[in-house]
């Protein structure tokens, strides 16, 4: 999965530096500079500690959903092997917000 943008935006709008974002989730300058420019892939674990960080939703982080239609229509388009990925993804958001997984997407 690629961010690119929406990443820099977040973290600019909360005014917290590429070093304190790497700080703050024990990764390198270098790996949130990467990631900006949409040169580094990461993974769940890694969007969670980013949303943890910036104080917004891992769903914030990633590029162009716009509604939940356009989400669900991505989603449903995925692969099973991915669409379970996502899931993953949403059931220890949701798990770190303390809510209970609703079952599958």
């Amino acid at each position: 999965m690629r961010i690119e943008n929406s990443l820099k935006d977040i973290r600019i709008k909360r005014k917290i530096t590429q070093t304190a974002l790497a700080e703050g989730i024990g990764k390198s300058l270098r790996f949130i500079q990467f990631l900006e420019k949409g040169e580094r892939d990461f993974t769940r674990e890694t969007l969670i500690n980013l949303s943890r960080e910036l104080g917004c939703s891992p769903i914030d982080i990633l590029p162009d959903y716009r509604s939940q239609d356009d989400l669900y229509e991505k989603i449903q388009s995925l692969t099973n092997e991915n669409r379970d990925k996502i899931e993953a993804l949403v059931d220890d958001y949701l798990a770190l917000q303390g809510y209970q997984s609703r079952g599958s997407l």
